[in-house]
């Protein structure tokens, strides 16, 4: 097979780069999911944790190194701890306005799950993708990397 650039590869290349970048980054995002809920039953400070880790992790998926992207999230986390709290506030408040909007604009009328899910969906689909160009101009500029 042949990309764009007529450069061959081989399905074995293909799995082997999507284990190395993407593959790392769900794992470790799962690693953090269940730091999450546990640290939610002990104590605030492992969520917030968990969940910075889960938000910023991929900002950094094209360092060489999974020890590198995991280095650089830290030290957000390390210098940038209040405001990286405030902006994980600011997205649970906009997620939660834009969810009871959407969800009272439908209240009247006969509705089941599967317009419940597709709703959340379409906002998902739209909130996230602004959230992860903000989060990238402010995190990635601020800390020149």
């Amino acid at each position: 097979m042949e990309d764009s650039n007529d450069n061959a590869f081989t399905l074995a290349l293909l799995l082997k780069t999507f284990i190395s970048k993407i593959g790392i980054i769900v794992f470790l995002t799962l690693i953090f999911y269940v730091i999450s809920i546990f640290g939610a039953i002990l104590l605030l400070i492992p969520t917030m944790i968990g969940v910075s880790m889960m938000v910023l992790l991929p900002l950094f998926i094209e360092q060489n190194e999974v020890k590198e992207s995991i280095v650089k999230v830290f030290r957000i986390i390390r210098i940038e701890n209040i405001g990286l709290f405030m902006d994980l506030l600011g997205i649970v408040s906009i997620n939660v306005l834009l969810w009871a909007g959407v969800t009272y604009l439908v209240v009247d009328f006969e509705n089941n799950l599967l317009v419940y899910i597709t709703l959340r969906t379409l906002l998902h689909s739209t909130l996230f993708p602004l959230i992860y160009f903000y989060l990238t101009l402010k995190y990635k500029v601020e800390m020149n990397m």
